[in-house]
């Protein structure tokens, strides 16, 4: 396994627990302002660290704050790149059923990560093109 450098030292079990602990708080306190990395140029020699999810990690929808994007500030982006694939209004089928999987797996190198958070919008239809019935 790939060891990461975050801007305090984990690794393994301690990294994948950092990540649920880290979206876990930012989520709890989504009334906090937290701030909001501008868009970087990603380095194609270094692992990518995706966010895949629904409106809860998306930062675009309506005026929003997720964690998707502050969540990239607790990293080293000299060590890996975070891109936040989120799309607010999605289910996992509908992630899947537009493509957006798609072009994820089309972008992703071996030794990248992708960090999936669904669940919001699960429970519509699924004969419908609606996330939620």
């Amino acid at each position: 396994m790939t060891s990461l450098k975050l801007k305090s030292r984990m690794t393994g079990a301690a990294l994948a627990s950092f990540i649920l602990l880290a979206a876990s708080a930012l989520v709890v306190n989504a009334q906090t302002p937290l701030p909001v990395p501008s868009p970087a140029v990603l380095n194609p020699k270094l692992p990518t660290l995706f966010v895949v999810g629904d409106s809860t990690a998306n930062n675009r929808a309506n005026g929003a704050l997720g964690w998707g994007d502050p969540f990239s500030s607790y990293f080293d982006t000299t060590k890996i790149n975070v891109l936040n694939r989120a799309r607010a209004g999605r289910s996992s089928r509908t992630f899947i059923s537009e493509g957006l999987w798609e072009r994820v797996l089309a972008d992703m190198k071996p030794g990248d990560f992708v960090l999936i958070q669904f669940g919001h919008n699960d429970a519509g239809s699924l004969n419908t093109d609606r996330a939620c019935g």
